[in-house]
């Protein structure tokens, strides 16, 4: 029987949708015809191979990058690659390798990026049918075919008085289904302190040289020293003489009501010193016919050490001191700098195994995946030192001990340090089946079954202040979930075509967890594409989030003269913060309403629209406590310390259930990718690989090519409401209003924007960040946050394919970047109701690095 004209345009049709070889925009593949199904008389139906790698379903991806994106992002390897497309994929995307699930992301995160043959960034809707839930994106990562390489790259990073170095070695092998990969990380990096930024550290009235400060009723140091300055004086700095020799009342004056402020600044660091070494390898090959395998194991290492400042101490010096010319009794605020800062030290070892199976039975995709991680740290903090025998010496009057000078080490001591140390243990193991349980007029009902069982422990012991403490702590889960979709309009298969393509969702998913309860979660959703380019979605959930054991568990440490601003007094004050587990936490709710769409509006180019919206309710929700403001005081007394004079001296910030929060988001991203310069001639290679090199092209010369790429995207996020009521019955903080809530103020508005490019063989990305800029209201004074713009550039040449160069081929394969971070070293400006910066608010204290240059060489061997 002859064709009609309609089956042959259809031909046609299906031969030019068919997916060609880096093509930006890849159209659907057209299913066989269903078993059973006849096809219509006249009609041709032609079946398109199935795209390598393709996820589950008929997903179409939101966001494609071919080999040419992915090299204008100038990443070092596949993590770095994650990180600079967090605007488009969100802080924790689901990550897919070749359309399948993987233990985690260590598996890929350390591979070159050159292995990778394309990267599909893909609707949240389209993680329910791998078993997770449909608040993520998908981000699948298909390798290439056939790859092999040893890359060694090595980092060097000065910001000012902080050098990194980073050095890294990656082996990697790709055939077919078969993949080995093994990697060797190190990275160092020296500390950055106070004084190296000019800053001196909030210290208090607690100063190297010391600061008097009157006993009486009402604070008085002495009434003929406040006769001298014609004002009551209740607070004196010590004068540099003292530490010398006697001195007489006038020597006081030219300090009255000017207290010594030179701070520890030297001894109190922003950065800590660092060090890390990671070791890593993954197997993955099939070990039967339909069934692969993957395998991975990692072991890193950290370790740091930082310095928070001089140890304190609150003397009396008696009147009638041969040293004190006062004729009453005055405390002496002295930081003791003999045995130097206040030191912590923390080491952690993290030993990590995955195991992942997939496969397909009959029409049902299949997938187990199984990790076994074992966490050690020891975290060991100064304490202080014990001048009991200085303060004995001077209460006595003793002639020898001058309060104001050198303290001998025979006169104080250091305490024990405060150190704890942790034990914790997680295997986890998950099951995922995807298939089509029925058949209906607009296609297949799409069904995902996913069961795990996990097992925590925790096992901590701690010694602070000479006691020792242990605590146990294990914890058992059971869940399951069970996804189904529904398809309810198609186009393709002309059921309520005017709809275009409907289809609704819905997932249910129960977990238990042992020695707390049981919870529930449901998900109901809808996707519908009205027209092609265009696609609307919408996800209500209601969740119940059980507590993790970090929060439950974790030792309690207690860290000295850690700088905390006080809004009920309007300063920065030295205090000990406590930081551990809260084993009274309770389970959450949460109930989500998500609305998003996804336009592509031009059909021929690699260009995405996305707007989304989302509103939040959450119940018992934990957190850390958050700022000392006169309202959050009121409700947890028992949090805050402070000391006879009304001076904060202690918080405890362990995590505690919230009665009740709301937020509201609505953001925006557009992505494009266009191709710039001149387009390949006939028998000529896309900037993918080697072609010819054409006199005048951009890098001019033999070798160069004449095509690049550039690859902008631009983000907002807008929030709408963010309100946390602590306590029933209390007033709610809105946050966006200024109510305090942790160290800084919320910003409204958050906009990134990236420009990357690449032609021959030189590349350059451009990123800029820019938040709002927000305010904090607190008891005594309110603080005014700026806004903020920060610029990033990076610029690289891959040496190889510089003509130029053409001539050494041990240049092959060699990139040379340069990054610098905070181009214009802009930070956050503070101020106070009066105008001024509060202490521990300055720009280097809330961003200690600033500009930061990096320079790295990288070399496929």
């Amino acid at each position: 029987m002859r064709p009609t004209v309609t089956a042959r345009a259809l031909v046609l049709l299906a031969i030019v949708a068919q997916p060609a070889h880096g093509q930006d925009n890849p159209a659907e593949a057209s299913p066989p015809a269903p078993e059973g199904e006849i096809p219509p008389e006249n009609e041709i139906i032609v079946t398109a191979p199935q795209e390598r790698g393709t996820v589950i379903g008929r997903s179409v991806p939101d966001v494609r990058l071919g080999r040419e994106e992915i090299a204008t992002y100038g990443a070092g390897n596949v993590g770095e690659l994650l990180t600079s497309l967090r605007p488009q994929t969100g802080e924790a995307p689901v990550v897919l390798v070749n359309g399948r699930r993987i233990a985690g992301v260590n598996e890929v995160s350390r591979l070159p990026p050159e292995a990778i043959e394309r990267v599909d960034i893909l609707p949240p809707e389209v993680a329910l049918a791998y078993g997770y839930r449909a608040d993520q994106r998908v981000v699948n990562i298909v390798l290439e075919t056939r790859f092999q390489a040893a890359t060694a790259e090595a980092a060097f990073a000065t910001a000012g008085g902080r050098d990194e170095q980073k050095a890294s070695l990656n082996m990697t092998r790709i055939r077919d289904r078969e993949r080995l990969s093994l990697e060797l990380d190190y990275a160092r990096a020296s500390p950055l302190n106070a004084a190296e930024r000019g800053l001196s550290g909030p210290s208090g009235l607690f100063d190297p040289a010391g600061n008097i400060a009157g006993l009486g009723p009402a604070g008085e140091i002495d009434p003929a020293l406040s006769a001298l300055a014609g004002a009551t004086v209740i607070l004196a700095g010590v004068p540099a003489a003292a530490a010398t020799a006697p001195l007489r009342l006038a020597d006081f004056l030219a300090t009255a009501e000017r207290p010594n402020r030179t701070g520890d600044g030297r001894y109190r660091t922003l950065l800590p010193q660092t060090r890390s070494l990671a070791l890593g390898a993954t197997f993955a090959r099939p070990i039967l016919e339909d069934i692969n395998a993957t395998f991975n194991a990692r072991y890193a290492e950290e370790n740091s050490a930082s310095a928070f400042g001089l140890p304190t101490s609150l003397l009396t010096i008696p009147a009638g001191s041969p040293y004190s010319p006062f004729a009453d009794d005055v405390a002496l605020h002295r930081a003791i700098e003999t045995f130097g800062a206040l030191a912590g030290r923390s080491e952690t070892g993290t030993g990590q195994f995955g195991l992942g199976l997939n496969g397909s039975l009959a029409e049902w995709n299949w997938t187990f995946t199984a990790s076994y991680d074992h966490t050690r740290a020891v975290q060991q903090t100064d304490a202080g030192v014990d001048a009991s025998a200085f303060a004995a010496r001077i209460a006595a009057g003793d002639p020898a001990t001058n309060p104001f000078g050198p303290v001998a080490p025979t006169l104080v001591s250091a305490g024990p340090p405060d150190r704890t140390r942790t034990e914790s243990d997680a295997a986890v193991a998950d099951v995922v089946t995807t298939g089509s349980v029925a058949r209906l007029p607009a296609g297949n009902v799409t069904t995902t079954f996913a069961a795990g069982v996990a097992s925590r422990s925790s096992e901590s012991s701690g010694r602070r202040a000479g006691l020792v403490q242990q605590t146990r702590l294990s914890a058992d889960t059971a869940r399951v979930r069970a996804t189904m979709t529904l398809p309810i309009a198609s186009r393709r298969h002309a059921v309520l075509a005017p709809l275009g393509d409907l289809s609704l969702n819905f997932t249910v998913g129960h977990e238990r967890l042992s020695q707390v309860g049981a919870a529930t979660n449901v998900d109901l959703g809808t996707t519908w594409s009205p027209i092609r380019p265009l696609r609307l979605s919408a996800t209500y959930s209601r969740n119940q989030g059980l507590p993790p054991i970090t929060q439950r568990a974790d030792p309690v440490v207690e860290t000295a003269n850690v700088p905390v601003f006080d809004f009920v007094t309007g300063e920065t004050v030295p205090v000990t913060r406590v930081e551990g587990g809260n084993p009274a936490l309770l389970a959450s709710s949460r109930n989500v309403l998500s609305l998003s769409g996804h336009l592509r509006p031009l059909p021929d180019a690699n260009v995405a629209l996305n707007l989304n919206y989302s509103r939040s309710t959450t119940r018992d929700a934990a957190g850390l406590l958050p700022a000392v403001t006169p309202e959050i005081e009121a409700v947890f007394p028992d949090r805050f310390v402070r000391d006879g004079e009304g001076r904060l001296v202690r918080v405890d910030l362990r995590p505690v259930n919230f009665a009740r929060g709301a937020q509201q988001h609505l953001g925006w991203s557009l992505f494009a990718s266009l191709p710039i310069g001149r387009p390949p001639r006939n028998g000529e290679e896309t900037d993918d690989g080697a072609e010819p090199a054409h006199a005048g092209d951009w890098g001019g010369g033999p070798g160069a090519r004449g095509r690049g790429r550039v690859v902008l995207s631009l983000s907002h996020n807008w929030s709408l409401r963010d309100r946390l009521t602590i306590r029933e019955g209390i007033a709610p903080l809105d946050f966006l209003a200024g109510d305090a809530f942790g160290g800084r103020g919320r910003a409204r508005h958050q906009v990134i924007g990236a420009a990357n490019l690449t032609m021959a063989g030189l590349g350059a990305s451009l990123n800029a960040n820019w938040q709002s800029g927000s305010r904090l209201r607190g008891g005594a004074t309110d603080l005014a946050f700026s806004d903020l713009a920060t610029l990033d550039l990076r610029l690289f040449a891959d040496l190889g394919r510089r003509p130029e160069l053409a001539a050494a081929p041990w240049l092959r394969g060699t990139r040379l970047s340069v990054s610098l971070t905070n181009l214009f070293d802009s930070r956050m400006e503070v101020r106070d109701a009066s105008g001024a910066t509060p202490a521990g608010f300055e720009g280097a204290w809330l961003d200690p690095l600033g500009r930061a240059v990096r320079l790295s060489i990288r070399k496929q061997l």
